[in-house]
């Protein structure tokens, strides 16, 4: 697939399609377009704060591409109302994927494993480089951000938030 990405890249930038400066997604692969179109949809929704779209979203991804591994992982990863048994088979179909996983997918992982476990100092490690791995994706920089929100560390969270909302073109 990263043959592939490259190449629509290419193409898109080339037609114009998108602003080559703005906000890019690193290593999100399927097979499937209108997978990807809802995923893109749960991101932005997630980013509103419109959590239940996000997750009606992402089941959706899910539904078309069960191995799509950025679906997976974001689908686990959203507060749920309630407990939510689609979790389950969510993170056992994550588990059989994690060979489609891209290089960013693995490292977001890693992240979130290591938050969810209390390791702090790895977890933000984590997160600057995914930040630094990935300048132009904005959930890189929201993931920095959510874990200084997380542990109260207003200003740094703010100024993370602050590159995230200068890398859209629509902010400058």
């Amino acid at each position: 697939f990263g043959e592939l990405d490259a190449a629509a890249s290419r193409v898109l930038e080339a037609t114009g399609a998108r602003d080559p400066s703005g906000p890019r997604l690193a290593g999100v692969s399927t097979d499937r377009p209108d997978a990807y179109d809802d995923y893109l949809r749960a991101v932005q929704a997630d980013e509103e704060g419109r959590l239940s779209d996000a997750r009606r979203d992402l089941d959706a991804a899910i539904h078309l591409d069960s191995g799509f591994v950025s679906a997976l992982a974001m689908r686990l990863t959203l507060p749920v109302p309630s407990p939510d048994r689609r979790l389950r088979w969510v993170a056992a179909r994550l588990n059989g994927s994690a060979g489609r996983a891209s290089a960013f997918d693995r490292l977001a992982l890693a992240l979130r494993t290591a938050d969810r476990d209390g390791e702090r100092a790895r977890s933000e490690a984590l997160a600057h480089e995914l930040v630094a791995r990935y300048p132009d994706d904005p959930r890189a920089h929201a993931m920095l951000a959510g874990l200084y929100t997380s542990w109260g560390r207003w200003a740094a969270a703010d100024s993370v938030y602050e590159r995230e909302l200068a890398l859209d073109s629509l902010a400058s």
